[in-house]
């Protein structure tokens, strides 16, 4: 459909959806009759150019989605009388401009205009004292107008990936705001009335690689602050009196290169994380009862008893509190001991940390487990005590040759390994009588998996070049389900370079196969 039917016919209509209807060009001008519509979802209409010019007459619209109509590039004169709107998404479109009538919109509680070219809000954009959000992420406005203070009801703002190099001193008078997103922004600090925001409770700031920002003491004063993200940031300083934020619940200070010190945290913290490159003492944090995720990027031989001397300098979780049930490590490069009692830890994430070996003492309980990018890994210890693993996980891992006890992981539900070019054969896997996804990719020495033939759970099944895996075997007498997704591809010797399909329709094409040779032969 190019152009929309005349609507005369259906002057009650109250919603209208032409959402997703890609060819459309034209909307027909007989819109105007709609007196009753409300509801009006044009969204993804990428070849609309225009509304008709009557569309000033729908004085009851309150919802009008226009995002993602690429060629849209101005609203009609008369959307100036259009005064009922409750939401107006602008986003993915052509438009460069927002008219000063948009101040009419006194209704207006949620305006979309992510992603246009857009360079400046209107002053009138003050009048929206209705207005609870407000998305301007990764349009070209360079500067909030000074009137944005007058947004008694904004909730939450998003100037995230746009030009904005500050944020107006009035954004203080914004009492009820609740979220603040300015992620990779070219802001350089945050004015100082950032402290009378006594209903915020969450400031992203991730990515601002331009953030020098000298966090004010009296940062307490955000009492309702749950959520501070200043990740990827060169801030120097966190100050003392963080600790009183009595619901800050989410802390992530990774990459930031420029910060020393750490001073004593807020004790309900949920999440935490850190990057250690900088940091001249390394916090004590057994007084987070609460911590439950907890990441490490980088590290430093300074951090104090973060780190202990026993034959080599080696890192050592003591520290950490028992409560941890996530720990990420990433960019590391001395060795792990698990003298620990982290019997609470569910997920453990490994990348780029230069370890030839992994132990498993004392987390048993661990359900998830995921090694990436970490190219002097040769083993793992004390696998088979992880008898709640259920998501296994190894990618790039050039010298990891084996995986002794993979077998005896009989809770696994979920093995994934790609990119681990030693490995010859994988253990006996026949007793993972739960495993219901095994995929492998690119272990271009691997000759043999086996007790396939015994996975009787399985459901997804895939292997992708590897090129030295040979024929399955006992393959008709194999337990795996029939209804298994099978996915082979760059597997020559499989004789299938290419299959996607049910297990039952690759054995039946093998069947087929050795019928033809048989004749052939004859």
């Amino acid at each position: 459909m190019t152009r929309t039917p005349n609507f005369s016919d259906y002057l009650s209509l109250e919603r209208l959806n032409l959402g997703y209807c890609e060819k459309l060009i034209e909307v027909d001008g007989s819109l105007k009759k709609l007196k009753c519509l409300i509801y009006f979802n044009a969204y993804g209409c990428k070849n609309l150019r225009e509304l008709p010019k009557g569309i000033g007459g729908l004085q009851k619209l309150e919802y009008l989605y226009l995002g993602s109509c690429e060629k849209l590039r101005k609203l009609p004169q008369s959307f100036a009388r259009v005064t009922s709107l409750v939401e107006l998404d602008l986003s993915d479109t052509a438009i460069t401009r927002l008219p000063d009538s948009i101040g009419n919109q006194n209704r207006l509680s949620i305006l979309k205009l992510e992603c246009t070219k857009i360079d400046e809000l209107p002053n009138s954009v003050g009048n929206l004292r209705e207005l609870k959000s407000l998305f301007l992420s990764g349009t070209n406005i360079k500067e909030l107008p000074f009137s944005i203070g007058n947004l008694e009801s904004l909730l939450e703002l998003d100037v995230s990936n746009t030009k904005c190099l500050q944020l107006p001193k009035s954004i203080g008078d914004l009492s009820r705001l609740k979220i603040i997103r300015i992620l990779g922004t070219a802001i350089k600090k945050l004015p100082q009335t950032i402290v009378a925001l006594k209903e915020l409770e969450e400031l992203h700031a991730n990515g601002c690689s331009d953030l020098k920002w000298e966090i004010p003491e009296d940062i307490w004063q955000l009492s309702l602050l749950r959520v501070l993200d200043l990740q990827y940031t060169p801030i120097e300083n966190i100050p003392r009196k963080i600790k009183l934020l009595p619901h800050l619940e989410k802390l992530s200070l990774g990459r930031c290169s420029e910060l020393k010190v750490l001073p004593e945290l807020p004790t309900n913290l949920i999440s935490l994380s850190l990057g250690l490159h900088s940091l001249r003492q390394f916090p004590n944090l057994s007084n987070l009862t609460k911590l439950e995720d907890l990441s490490y990027d980088g590290h430093a031989e300074n951090c104090g008893p973060f780190f202990f001397q026993d034959g080599q300098c080696q890192l050592s979780l003591e520290v950490l509190p028992p409560c941890v049930s996530t720990l990420s490590l990433q960019n590391h490069t001395i060795s792990l001991s698990f003298c620990c009692n982290l019997r609470k830890l569910t997920r453990f994430y490994i990348g780029n940390c230069h370890w030839k070996e992994v132990q498993f003492d004392g987390l048993e309980q661990l359900v998830e487990f995921e090694v990436s990018h970490s190219s002097l890994l040769e083993r793992f210890s004390s696998l088979s005590s992880l008898k709640s693993l259920k998501l296994f996980t190894l990618k790039m891992c050039p010298n990891l040759t084996a995986i002794q006890d993979l077998g005896s992981l009989d809770s696994l539900e979920k093995l994934e390994i790609s990119r681990c070019p030693k490995i010859g054969s994988l253990d006996d896997l026949s007793d993972l009588k739960k495993l219901k996804t095994l995929i492998i990719g690119c272990c271009v020495e691997l000759q043999a998996v086996e007790g396939l033939d015994e996975l009787e759970t399985l459901t997804i099944l895939a292997f992708h070049s590897c090129r030295s895996l040979k024929s399955f075997s006992n393959l008709f007498n194999s337990k795996v389900p029939n209804k298994c997704l099978l996915h082979i591809s760059g597997c020559p010797d499989l004789e299938a370079r290419l299959f996607v399909g049910m297990f039952s329709t690759y054995k039946e094409q093998k069947v087929g196969g050795k019928r033809r040779k048989r004749k052939r032969g004859v």
